[in-house]
């Protein structure tokens, strides 16, 4: 007799059908997007206040950034 596959756990333990695994997945996915724009603008802030640019610098990388 075949065994049958264990459904995927949540962090609180219950088992989640495939559509709420999916659900939780595109969180996961939204929320790795969030962190890595938040350490991006982190880091270009630390580059602004090390090397001290002047404003006719500030305006270029604003728009590389839009």
């Amino acid at each position: 007799m075949a065994r049958r596959k264990k459904k995927p756990k949540n962090s609180n333990g219950k088992k989640l059908n495939s559509q709420s695994r999916f659900i939780e997945l595109k969180i996961e996915k939204h929320t790795a997007y969030i962190k890595l724009v938040v350490e991006i603008f982190k880091c270009i802030n630390l580059l602004l206040i090390e090397l001290k640019l002047d404003n006719r610098l500030i305006p270029i990388i604003k728009a590389f950034l839009s």
